[in-house]
């Protein structure tokens, strides 16, 4: 009994109505009505037109029916469809099963499965009759703004027993009218039969408005760049189409989709800003100073210094600048190839002056922790040097200039302080003195030049940001 009363229901609220039927086709229809089926989405739906009504079925299968107009612009027709019943197959084959099949499912299965009343939004196709062969797809936008301002012509009158037939399936005869602005075009095969008063919202993609779609459906749209807040949408209620940007309800589709789009290591993009700052730093730097070739032997003479100082650093986003105080001491040495002895031969004291120029990329891994690749060039310049505690001659010129390259590391305090770790390796070229040494020793057994040092540099500082 449970199951009668349970049938008895589902059969009222289903409401069918009797078999739908077309009109008598007007030329155009005829022609529409040899046309090959659209291609959607993996789909095929195809359209009878007759009269005042259409019939759309999804790979052969019922599916839409409902009345149309058409509008005459150049080089074909613009035709809209208003849908008012869906084929309701789905649901006569869950009411037979509710009595367990058998003749008795069976039958009343096949009762129901019938044509529903089920208002929906426009289908807007495009009749093109330019070319060598007729085509009807769905509408793209520049056809419908030119269908708009088109007179609208309905089909040819029907007979009376058409008009019969269009009572009975409760699909009202159109008379001329206004096409509607927007008519939202439906991809029926996109996303099937949802509701489109449940989050249902119709998207402008590739040209083509499809829909309708829940708030997951619009997400995957929002991953996969096909929905921005540039695209156009619509929903039930809506009087035009608007961009997605400007309805509140997507808001916070978009700024979740943003969030989790982010990469791993959550790079940001780099805001331009100063900043300066102070610390200390230490260097040492290996060989480098002259060589001397004779015809039994080779001397190697060079100067590497160790030491540490401090410096100041002013910074602007992908440039630093800095100057700094360096104090150091080094051996002068001399290396003979043969013994591979290396030879004393007085000890050097240097006060230097470091001006530093270089340029910078940061990546901004975190809001507390930026690195950065470091390139560029620092000039020494000696303030003073002693040799074996004796103050050398001013005119002595131990200036020169280090090639630098590196990295560093930047880590957040708060808004405005930061620390700065760097660390550079250079190449240090020969200061006037060594190479003016160079030529002293040169003589018409003796070939001399000057040797490349090089080195590190590490750097700790507190910095401030504008």
């Amino acid at each position: 009994m449970k199951k009668i009363i349970v049938v008895l229901f589902a059969l009222v609220t289903i409401g069918s109505v009797s078999g739908q039927q077309l009109g008598i086709p007007t030329p155009l229809q005829r022609i529409l009505n040899e046309l090959p089926a659209i291609p959607i989405a993996g789909r095929n739906l195809k359209f009878q037109f007759g009269g005042t009504t259409w019939i759309a079925t999804v790979n052969g299968e019922n599916a839409l029916a409902g009345t149309v107009e058409t509008v005459d612009i150049s080089g074909g027709s613009i035709l809209t469809l208003k849908q008012t019943h869906v084929w309701a197959a789905a649901a006569g084959r869950a009411v037979g099963g509710l009595l367990g099949g058998g003749a008795l499912g069976g039958a009343v299965g096949s009762l129901a499965s019938t044509w529903v009343a089920t208002p929906g939004p426009e289908i807007v196709l495009d009749y093109n009759s330019v070319g060598p062969r007729a085509t009807l797809s769905m509408a793209s936008e520049a056809r419908i703004a030119e269908a708009r301002t088109a007179r609208v012509y309905t089909a040819e009158t029907p007979s009376a027993g058409v008009l019969s037939a269009a009572a009975e399936t409760n699909i009202p005869a159109l008379s001329p009218t206004t096409v509607a602005v927007p008519p939202p075009l439906i991809s029926v095969a996109v996303t099937g039969y949802a509701d489109p008063n449940i989050f249902g919202y119709f998207v402008v993609v590739n040209g083509m408005q499809t829909g309708p779609y829940d708030q997951s459906g619009l997400r995957a749209l929002i991953s996969q760049k096909q929905l921005t807040k540039n695209s156009l949408v619509w929903k039930e209620g809506m009087s035009s189409w608007i961009v997605a940007g400007a309805v509140e309800e997507l808001a916070p589709l978009f700024s979740a989709t943003s969030a989790r789009s982010k990469p791993a290591s959550n790079i940001q993009q780099n805001v331009f800003s100063f900043s300066i700052g102070g610390g200390a730093y230490i260097a040492k730097f290996f060989s480098g100073g002259i060589e001397a070739k004779t015809s039994y032997v080779t001397v190697s003479f060079s100067i590497p210094y160790f030491g540490g100082g401090a410096h100041i650093f002013f910074d602007a986003t992908y440039l630093e600048t800095s100057l700094g105080i360096f104090f150091g001491g080094a051996e002068f040495e001399a290396i003979t190839d043969s013994s591979f002895q290396t030879e004393k031969l007085g000890d050097f004291e240097f006060t230097i002056l470091n001006i530093g120029v270089l340029g910078k990329y940061p990546f901004t891994i975190n809001p507390k922790v930026g690195l950065f690749p470091l390139l560029g060039l620092d000039y020494a310049i000696v303030l003073s040097s002693k040799y074996n505690g004796k103050e050398e001659n001013e005119s002595t010129d131990w200036n020169h200039f280090i090639f630098k390259f590196g990295g560093g590391l930047d880590y957040s305090i708060n808004d405005s302080l930061y620390f700065r770790f760097e660390a550079l390796y250079g190449v240090r070229f020969p200061s006037n003195e060594e190479k003016d040494l160079a030529k002293y020793l040169a003589d018409d057994s003796t070939i001399t030049n000057t040797l490349l040092g090089h080195g590190f540099t590490a750097k700790l500082a507190l910095g401030y940001k504008f």
